[in-house]
């Protein structure tokens, strides 16, 4: 699919690397002509010697006249030892029609993290208790790992937030 018979090409026109997540961005040309959701039709997914690259993020916008997509795709960082990457895209209403972009990571070449904090704070509410444990800012993002201790998940859950609880005590 970089090229295909149906004309449908895929370029990855970049990477991004720090300590908290890599960032591809990429771009799919598709000129058939009366598919409005062609675009949401393609699978990606990233592989390394390790296993499946979990995506977190991503978007895309598409041009005016409908044929080409540019993406810009989060994913976790991928092992430290990892040095070879398989960008794989597949369309979801034909399986057979896939392609796979292999590329090396240059890790001489990676965004620095700028600071790298170890934090001991933690927060009570009537509802749970958030322990910080680490701070990490880097050029693309700051992240906050932690854990959230929920007393009642009933509450938790009514307020919407139960996607974010790591341990129900």
């Amino acid at each position: 699919m970089p090229n295909s018979p149906n004309g449908i090409e895929v370029t990855v026109n970049g990477i991004m690397l720090d300590d908290n997540r890599l960032i591809v961005m990429y771009t799919v040309f598709d000129p058939r002509e009366g598919e409005e959701s062609k675009f949401s039709d393609y699978l990606i997914q990233m592989e390394s010697v390790f296993g499946t690259i979990r995506e977190t993020s991503g978007f895309g916008t598409v041009n005016d006249d409908n044929t080409k997509m540019s993406y810009v795709q989060s994913f976790e960082p991928p092992n430290p030892f990892v040095k070879n990457i398989d960008f794989h895209i597949a369309m979801d209403n034909n399986p057979a029609e896939k392609a796979t972009i292999p590329f090396k990571l240059d890790r001489s070449k990676a965004m620095m993290t700028k600071y790298n904090m170890k934090l001991d704070e933690s927060i009570k509410t009537d509802y749970s208790i958030y322990e910080f444990e680490k701070l990490v800012v880097t050029p693309t993002q700051t992240v906050i790992k932690g854990i959230i201790k929920v007393k009642d998940k009933k509450a938790w859950d009514e307020m919407g937030m139960g996607h974010l609880a790591f341990q129900i005590d």
